[in-house]
């Protein structure tokens, strides 16, 4: 029987050695894998940011995609064909410069607790911040349906564009 409590718990150890050693893997756009956009909610990119927690863990990708989405860490839908979906491509924005930046970006939703259980556990350190990137508005109808019978995300991961 697989262990998918213990492999979690390797990813999220990975997670933070890296975090500790390279910062800017998370919350800052143009540079991180995962980005935390309200209380309940991470984006990370799809499908590099598993792959990436992976290769620290020295565990292999498809094991800790199962764990992950067998957990309900990694959420997910089932789609028309019966098969389990965990990536989206969705419209980002977040400012670069004193510009705002926009991008189409093939993301999959983790739940935050994920990472801030991870900080909290093995770094002793507080929640994430909310990152500066932020979900186009247009998206929410896209976002609500991917995410159909799970809590939706907040308002604040959301922002109008012009």
């Amino acid at each position: 029987m697989i262990d998918y409590s213990a492999t979690v718990d390797s990813l999220q150890k990975a997670f933070v050695e890296k975090c500790m050693e390279t910062p800017e893997i998370v919350n800052q756009p143009g540079l991180s894998l995962v980005f935390k956009v309200d209380q309940i909610y991470a984006v990370g990119l799809a499908p590099g940011f598993i792959r990436n927690m992976a290769q620290w863990a020295r565990i292999a990708p498809s094991q800790a995609y199962e764990a992950m989405l067998r957990t309900g860490n990694l959420v997910s839908r089932k789609s028309e064909t019966g098969e389990r979906e965990s990536e989206l491509n969705l419209l980002l924005t977040w400012e670069s410069g004193g510009r705002r930046m926009d991008g189409r970006i093939r993301v999959s939703f983790f739940l935050a607790d994920f990472l801030d259980r991870a900080l909290a556990l093995y770094a002793k350190r507080p929640a994430l911040e909310l990152a500066d990137l932020r979900i186009v508005a247009a998206e929410k109808d896209r976002v609500e349906r991917f995410l159909e019978g799970k809590t939706p995300p907040q308002g604040l991961a959301y922002v109008a564009t012009s």
